[in-house]
């Protein structure tokens, strides 16, 4: 699936994160960091569809933290997990040294994991974990600054698919991060 403004173009696949279809409607994910995970009672996310966990905007990213996150999360809204962990300059809030081991760390909790098209190399290295892990890997590009045009777009959805990436997403920053 692709984001643009305010439009939705749909690809047709045959694609679950978890037990959610992929492409038939559209899905609301719960963008979560880890204190909404502790700080959330279940039923603030009866409209998510699934629940995307910004590892990038957690606390703390010490291992044990991490796991009881996740677990937590999985355990207490049953819900698919999306991990993420955005660069400062994809828009994350904190900066992470190796975020491929932040991945391999998450993955037995994650139903897919989230990466920048543009990261280079870890969305490359990012396939292989989730082939190995039998995940799904989503590749995302977002603008902070304006709606890039449509061949650019084009461009990187093409990217993203020689990368390996299952799903390509993007937005423009515009709506929310």
């Amino acid at each position: 699936m692709c984001f643009r403004g305010q439009t939705h173009y749909t690809i047709s696949m045959n694609l679950h994160i978890g037990s959610r279809k992929l492409g038939d409607v559209p899905l609301i994910a719960g963008v979560l960091t880890d204190s909404d995970v502790f700080d959330l009672r279940p039923e603030g996310l009866d409209s998510a569809d699934i629940i995307e966990l910004r590892v990038d905007m957690f606390d703390s990213i010490m291992p044990e933290h991490l796991f009881d996150v996740f677990r937590s999360a999985v355990e207490k809204f049953g819900k698919p997990v999306i991990a993420t962990l955005r660069d400062i300059k994809e828009g994350g809030r904190r900066e992470i040294q190796d975020r491929m081991a932040m991945y391999r760390l998450v993955i037995p909790f994650a139903d897919a994991i989230d990466v920048e098209v543009l990261s280079g190399d870890i969305l490359k290295q990012a396939k292989e974990l989730c082939g190995d892990k039998g995940r799904l890997l989503i590749g995302s590009y977002h603008n902070f600054e304006s709606a890039p045009a449509d061949d650019f777009l084009e461009e990187i959805i093409a990217s993203g698919r020689q990368d390996g990436a299952d799903i390509e997403t993007g937005g423009n920053g515009k709506r929310g991060q």
